[in-house]
């Protein structure tokens, strides 16, 4: 049954992201669209950017997914501003990939939809280097910064 229900929910995300897809090969996400996400009550989640959360904004997703079951969470930041300021930190990592990978030991970055953030995990997740990739690397108020887990293998 969960299973079921998870499925369902899934192809509801799927019919949401893909009603943004356009011919010409990119997503058009709208200023009002924070991104989908299933938790883990299973419940379909659809962030809206809190300033431009209407009546047109909730009706228009209802229309994309085919009906009102999902939940709506007020966010921030747009997905196309999430990716618009991932583009640029990837622009940037490409041209600063030492002090990336061996200085800050960043070791991966990524849009994070269920918290409306771009998360940065570093190895040394301390406020020495969070402060020295603001200043070297890049800073805005969508990064979290977080201690990249540990992995030990037996």
């Amino acid at each position: 049954m969960i299973c079921t229900i998870f499925k369902i929910l899934e192809e509801k995300k799927i019919r949401l992201d893909h009603s943004f897809y356009r011919k010409t090969g990119n997503f058009d996400f709208p200023l009002y669209y924070g991104g989908s996400y299933i938790n883990k009550n299973n419940l379909l989640f659809v962030n809206i950017v809190d300033s431009l959360d209407n009546i047109y904004t909730k009706s228009d997703i209802i229309n994309r997914i085919g009906n009102k079951d999902f939940k709506i969470k007020k966010c921030s930041y747009s997905l196309k501003m999430l990716g618009d300021t991932l583009n640029q930190l990837n622009t940037v990592f490409n041209r600063n990939k030492y002090l990336l990978k061996e200085n800050l030991k960043t070791s991966n970055f990524e849009i994070n939809i269920e918290n409306n953030v771009i998360l940065i995990l570093l190895e040394d997740s301390t406020m020495e280097n969070i402060q020295e990739f603001k200043r070297n690397i890049m800073d805005s108020p969508l990064f979290h910064f977080s201690q990249k887990p540990i992995l030990y293998l037996h």
